[in-house]
């Protein structure tokens, strides 16, 4: 798995941070959805320009007690993106954005 971003989390819910690439570096907001239901994402994914990113639910996991699956898609990517944004072991406001394939 690969760092892709860094992110706090805000008092709201949201995490705000950047998403860098080898050819991408862009902020991100990555907001709960007021109007989320019981099988779709909790979570949006928009850019500082407010346009949709991707989106992501919230997960349990045994060993980390929870992380947040997310898909990020752009015209620009071949395909979407699959990352999961987990506590960073530093600080317990401080996340990780990890690449998977």
């Amino acid at each position: 798995m690969a760092l892709i971003g860094t992110f706090l989390r805000g008092s709201d819910g949201s995490f705000t941070g950047t998403v860098r690439t080898a050819t991408l570096l862009l902020p991100v907001e990555i907001r709960l959805d007021p109007g989320r239901r019981p099988t779709g994402p909790d979570y949006r994914v928009v850019t500082a320009s407010e346009a949709e990113f991707g989106f992501g639910w919230h997960t349990p996991h045994q060993r980390l007690g929870w992380f947040v699956r997310l898909i990020l898609d752009d015209v620009t990517f071949p395909c979407a993106i699959q990352a999961s944004l987990v506590a960073d072991p530093v600080g317990q406001e401080r996340f990780r954005l990890l690449w998977s394939r």
